[in-house]
């Protein structure tokens, strides 16, 4: 039993150093461009407090009846409320052309490309650079393009994210801290202001699998093998780095399933995969342009070969480690495979440049930050 303390305390305090550590690295960068003070102080006050905060949810500092109330819960609802509205407000006053980060602009050709059937990979946005996004993600950004501006869809997953804490678990303080570190987390503000999807996207992926962990709980995850297949096609066409945790949550299942099963998840799968992409399918002028110009060449060339090592680590965790423990894992690795390019970049180029000239996007670091998040509500749920 002490040994298992032992091992969830420094799970616990992994998980808040990747989250102070990812957000911390925004701070630092940005810190920079201001003359006031030395870049250290504001790095320095954002991490010493945070692990103050950490240390306290750790020891249970945070009054348990208190967000129990009727009172609390309205509280809760009116500062969603306020939130949504102020993210609301940031994404319709930015305007995107004046932002030097083009995801959104990557995204709408996407859509583009669904709704229009205009082949999207040959096409540059409006920093001159190629949309290397998966077509699910431009399905799913369809209707806040219609909206004007596919930014809205950080506005609805944070008003998503924030009702499904509320409404699953309720009796309990969790939605207050999880919704605590999800404002004061600057990684999350930049994917706001510059409307990117890359957090979202991972926030709702982790948000479908805490609702099937909780649904199947105690049962075989590939319970329903067809509408999982159907789903995890559809999230694996949104970003490629999704497989991790996918391996990691779902193979074991899969492998010890019978066969039956293992062949309706597969034609559930591939028949998924095959819808999803047909609209863009239909739209590529040849082959050629089909196998030079693809979202799979695009993304993969980001990140070095040693990277793809991590697939087998997370082949590698259903067999070691308890289920309630996936998220914690899914976190490092999701984080390990971004963290492997900036090692490289840092070591070849010098840290200044890698990190000031943005020869690396942090941001997808933050792509660890919702799975870093779950882990944590695993824990308070305890």
């Amino acid at each position: 039993m002490i040994q298992e303390q032992q091992k969830t305390k420094i799970r616990f305090y992994l998980t808040s150093a990747l989250y102070l550590a990812v957000n911390g690295l925004f701070v630092y960068k940005y810190g920079h461009r201001q003359s006031f003070v030395h870049p250290a102080i504001p790095l320095l006050l954002y991490v010493v407090p945070g692990g103050v905060f950490f240390y306290g949810i750790f020891k249970g500092a945070f009054p348990l009846k208190l967000a129990q109330t009727k009172k609390s819960k309205y509280l809760y609802i009116i500062f969603v409320s306020l939130f949504v509205l102020l993210f609301f407000l940031i994404v319709y006053f930015v305007k995107g052309e004046n932002i030097q980060v083009d995801r959104w602009s990557a995204l709408e050709l996407t859509v583009k490309g669904i709704v229009n059937g205009q082949y999207p990979y040959t096409r540059l946005d409006h920093l001159g650079n190629m949309s290397s996004n998966l077509p699910a993600l431009g399905w799913l950004a369809i209707p806040f393009y219609f909206l004007g501006d596919v930014g809205y869809l950080q506005v609805f997953v944070f008003l998503l994210f924030a009702f499904y804490l509320f409404k699953s678990y309720e009796n309990g303080f969790v939605p207050f801290i999880i919704l605590i570190l999800y404002l004061l987390s600057p990684a999350f503000w930049w994917e706001i202001v510059v409307k990117s999807d890359l957090v979202s996207n991972m926030l709702l992926f982790v948000l479908m699998l805490d609702v099937w962990e909780r649904k199947f709980r105690g049962k075989n995850s590939l319970h329903r093998p067809f509408l999982l297949g159907a789903i995890l096609a559809f999230f694996l066409l949104t970003r490629g780095v999704l497989v991790v945790p996918m391996i990691i949550f779902f193979f074991k299942e899969f492998w010890d399933s019978e066969m039956r099963e293992k062949l309706r998840f597969v034609v559930s799968f591939l028949l998924s995969l095959l819808l999803i992409s047909l609209p863009l399918l239909l739209s590529v002028p040849d082959w050629d342009t089909l196998v030079r110009y693809n979202p799979f060449v695009l993304q993969t060339n980001k990140a070095p070969l040693f990277a793809y090592l991590f697939l087998l680590a997370a082949f590698a965790v259903p067999y070691r480690t308890a289920r309630k423990h996936y998220f914690f894992y899914a976190a490092l690795l999701v984080f390990a495979i971004p963290f492997s390019s900036l090692f490289v970049l840092v070591a070849e180029e010098g840290w200044r440049r890698t990190i000031f000239e943005s020869l690396f996007d942090m941001s997808y670091l933050s792509m660890s930050l919702p799975f870093a998040l779950f882990a944590i509500v695993r824990y308070l749920s305890e």
